[in-house]
């Protein structure tokens, strides 16, 4: 077996030759320079030396002469293999010096043994032809020495473009980096660095650190490297924690650092990665408010849900108490007192829900120009004399869908959320405009994704907000105002409900410079449908047909059972999602009508209405609910043509809305 001694600084070029020699049949030994390999080549006596020619201690050159001159050596043929010096004087050099061979990195495994087996066969057979090595002194020193200096002069060279593009690179990084000595002394900062604390490096360098970073990091430093017992070449240590930089002007905003320690030999010097993560905390406040809104809104709409159906009976009994007592003066004025108190209750519970975006919202496409329009007058009666109304609608607006009902309520709630901020009156702006958001304006304006909106801008000349206001003003029960003149919900619903109709809220406000609030509402291409004929109002409210009510709260289902009972009406009750189902297999004659809860046990009152339709093809259906959950209803939104029935409500209201479903319905 022929044995190869291999030569290269480099591991990895070491194993692929290996692994190729082997497999053709070489016995392999491995050097990583010159000397080395002399030294091996003594001891195993190889028939094959390749060398690479770039290597510390000697090089492949004065290797291949050394071979030559060593009588035990100087037989044993010598490829140069090499990446480095790859020039035709190179190569001239390398077969003056003793090679037999001069092959270029990298070569093809195939094509690269061939050569060698063939190298080897001709040299067996006396064949291999070898320039007679030059004499030193009839030029091979001169030669020799000609290649060097031309090859560092290429090391310089791109040494120098290896500078420019690193110098470049850290120019134009989008963090700041400094160096700071072992004494705390800047050394050298970058452009963002400059750009960042508004210094130029200038001024900087040779100063203490801590006119940048007020909190002192000294002792920060001492103590990262404190953890490590031998003194490093290297270290690199993230810094999790929060820092505070000062700007030139005074100015202090949230940084982060990475930090990593070299050994310069006479201290260890400090390089700092820093980043200004003022957007990052800011995006991490809204993300943290969303989720307290979030879960403050889940206990709202649970609490709201709850609430309704107390309200449903309360304003049940109340009304049917009020129709039995015309003539009990005194006893009446009770009951009209409870039925207003749960009157106000219902409106407080809708704007829970609102907040809370659980409430049944029924969209329409609409013009937001004609919304402003027809709420003109009431707005102006509600701001008073001293504030002036400025109008601005943008003639050609385009389309939204969303529910004009809940729509109005925002506008109405920032009117006098507005008309509150100023008590000395001022000037009221409502503004619609069109808008396209791209990718970069698209942060300015609350996070909505890119796409075309509807904005609404209601803006007042007021007392404006302080930035602690601000960050709160959606939260539910919040208020600047006096004691008992607010309940601190008009804004979390106007943000509720702009949220579950897919929009965006945004406010912009500066103390003693007023507010504005602009809202973005995704445009639509639908195109509204012609107005309906109206209905005309039913000649009684009463009825003989048969009601399945399906009702998992049992106050709610009595009161709603005696108010049908006394219009006339055959009913079947259930409390859950299999009793209705029974009752609706079990009854021998026609059910007209399911009355249902959206949120009943064992299933909901879509999925039921489905099974109803299927076993009862005809069976008009009424949903009603104090809320709703997004997996009942996504979104909260009735599709078209959805008969429904908001709690609480009041008998007539219910007997007024079975009566046109039987009447009416579009099933």
């Amino acid at each position: 077996m022929l044995k190869a001694l291999i030569v290269d600084d480099i591991d990895d070029n070491l194993y692929f030759l290996r692994v190729l020699l082997t497999s053709s049949g070489f016995e392999v030994e491995a050097a990583h320079n010159g000397a080395e390999a002399l030294a091996l080549a003594g001891k195993v006596k190889p028939d094959l030396i390749i060398t690479d020619l770039l290597m510390p201690v000697m090089d492949g050159f004065t290797l291949c002469q050394t071979c030559r001159t060593t009588p035990a050596l100087s037989d044993i043929p010598i490829v140069v293999y090499t990446a480095t010096y790859t020039d035709p004087e190179d190569e001239d050099l390398a077969l003056n010096q003793g090679a037999d061979l001069f092959l270029i990195k990298p070569m093809e495994p195939e094509l690269l043994i061939n050569t060698i087996n063939d190298l080897m066969r001709r040299h067996a057979a006396g064949l291999q032809s070898r320039r007679p090595l030059l004499d030193p002194e009839e030029g091979l020193t001169r030669q020799y020495n000609s290649v060097l200096i031309h090859k560092l002069e290429d090391k310089l060279e791109e040494l120098g473009t290896s500078q420019n593009k690193l110098k470049a690179i850290l120019e134009g990084m989008s963090q700041g980096l400094i160096t700071i000595s072992s004494k705390g002394v800047i050394g050298a900062v970058n452009k963002r660095l400059e750009e960042m604390f508004g210094y130029d490096r200038a001024e900087l360098i040779g100063q203490q650190v801590e006119m940048l970073v007020p909190k002192s990091i000294a002792a920060l430093i001492e103590h990262n490297l404190c953890q490590h017992s031998a003194r490093p070449s290297v270290v690199a240590v993230r810094l999790g924690m929060d820092l505070a930089g000062r700007r030139k002007d005074g100015t202090e905003f949230p940084i982060e650092a990475g930090l990593s320690y070299v050994d310069i030999g006479d201290g260890i010097e400090t390089i700092g990665i820093i980043s200004d993560v003022t957007e990052r905390r800011r995006l991490e406040e809204r993300l943290n408010q969303a989720q307290r809104l979030e879960a403050i809104g889940r206990l709202s709409g649970g609490i709201a849900h709850d609430f309704n159906n107390l309200l449903t009976v309360i304003i049940g009994q109340s009304s049917a108490l009020l129709e039995d007592s015309q003539n009990e003066s005194v006893l009446r004025a009770g009951l009209e007192s409870i039925n207003h108190a749960a009157e106000r209750a219902a409106m407080l519970t809708t704007q829970l829900l609102a907040f809370s975006r659980r409430q049944v919202l029924q969209p329409k496409i609409m013009n937001l120009n004609t919304e402003v329009a027809n709420l003109d007058k009431m707005l102006r009666r509600l701001i008073g004399e001293d504030i002036r109304i400025s109008t601005s609608m943008a003639p050609d607006l385009w389309m939204i869908k969303a529910d004009p009902g809940q729509i109005g309520q925002v506008i109405m709630n920032l009117t006098l959320n507005a008309r509150d901020a100023m008590p000395d009156g001022g000037v009221l702006t409502v503004e619609t405009q069109n808008i396209e958001l791209n990718e970069s304006s698209s942060p300015e304006n609350c996070g909505a994704a890119p796409g075309s909106y509807v904005m609404l801008r209601v803006a007042d000349t007021g007392l404006g907000m302080e930035q602690e206001t601000m960050a709160r003003i959606f939260d539910p029960f919040f208020t600047t105002k006096e004691q008992g003149k607010g309940t601190g919900l008009g804004l979390s619903t106007v943000h509720g409900i702009v949220t579950q109709s897919g929009g965006h809220i945004c406010v912009d406000s500066e103390k003693e410079r007023g507010s504005s609030f602009r809202i973005y509402l995704p445009r639509t291409i639908e195109f509204p449908k012609p107005p309906d004929a109206a209905e005309p109002e039913p000649i009684s409210l009463r009825g003989c047909e048969t009601i399945l009510l399906v009702e998992d709260e049992p106050m709610v289902r009595k009161m709603m059972h005696t108010i049908l009972k006394g219009q006339g009406y055959s009913v079947l009750t259930a409390g859950d999602f299999a009793e209705a189902r029974s009752a609706c297999i079990d009854h021998p004659g026609n059910i007209h009508l399911l009355l249902t809860d959206m949120v009943i046990p064992g299933g909901t009152g879509r999925t039921l209405s489905e099974l109803i339709q299927q076993m009862r093809p005809g069976t008009r259906i009424l949903y009603m609910s104090g809320y709703t959950e997004s997996s009942i209803l996504p979104h909260g939104v009735l599709g078209t043509g959805v008969n429904f029935l908001q709690k609480p409500f009041a008998p007539s209201q219910l007997a007024k809305k079975v009566r046109d479903v039987l009447d009416f319905s579009l099933f």
